[in-house]
């Protein structure tokens, strides 16, 4: 399905073999770094044939510091999809982090639910909380999306957003590693599995409750064939864009 496009900035599928270690950015191909034994699963996947495995020891992906992170005051929006082992520990599952007081995190709190923090000063300057756990289960699939709409922060699961924050400040332009199940520094690692990781910067793919959950692996917009316009096959309707796939 349509959802590649160049507002994405990363964009990790699974859908290749069981054990692999192999992981491609398929945006922009940015070098992936594995770290511990975080690999491509077949037990369990969303969509194709594998998805990503953090077994909460040690595993995670890394990403060198980009521009592509740096999300300043604009749009931009965070979604993949997960699947929890445990739901009994706090656990980090995307982060750019520079030092203890200065990143930005969307992790899972054991009792407050799904999180996003920006912190600066060691002060968060952006905070938006579930406030509890309600709706989360193991082994089970979501479909979680962070989105940032001019100054309104909303944190949807399955299209639902679960907390909406009011705040103007702008992320920082940290000069740190973007981790994937973990935070940085070692510490509260994801244990699960993941799929059809993307960020999107510059555009804020939901801008409020919606139906259109993904419903398949990313890919390239597709242009129709012999249409002179900008428009782009969105079912079988002509639209500017796909709603939250381009």
């Amino acid at each position: 399905m349509p959802g590649n496009d160049g507002y994405t900035k990363l964009l990790i599928h699974s859908n290749t073999t069981d054990g692999s270690v192999t992981f491609v950015d398929s945006a922009t191909a940015k070098v992936i770094t594995v770290a511990g034994q975080t690999h491509h699963e077949i037990d369990q996947y969303k969509f194709g044939t594998t998805s990503i495995y953090f077994d909460g020891a040690g595993d995670d992906l890394n990403l060198l510091d980009h521009a592509d992170w740096y999300f300043a005051g604009g749009d931009f929006t965070i979604d993949f999809w997960i699947r929890f082992n445990s739901l009994a520990a706090s656990q980090m599952l995307i982060s750019q982090y520079q030092a203890a007081g200065e990143r930005w995190n969307l992790f899972f709190d054991s009792v407050l639910g799904i999180t996003f923090v920006v912190r600066t000063g060691a002060a968060n300057i952006v905070f938006s909380q579930q406030g509890n756990v309600i709706g989360w289960a193991i082994d089970t699939w979501y479909h979680v999306a962070v989105v940032r709409n001019g100054d309104v922060w909303r944190i949807y699961r399955n299209g639902t957003y679960l907390v909406t924050t009011s705040d103007v400040d702008a992320v920082p332009n940290y000069t740190g590693l973007l981790y994937i199940g973990q935070m940085g520094g070692g510490t509260n690692y994801f244990a699960g599995y993941l799929d059809e990781i993307r960020i999107s910067k510059g555009i804020a793919r939901w801008t409020n409750n919606f139906s259109d959950i993904p419903i398949g692996i990313y890919n390239k917009l597709a242009k129709i064939s012999g249409y002179a316009g900008s428009g782009k096959i969105c079912g079988s309707t002509v639209v500017a864009k796909c709603n939250g796939y381009g």
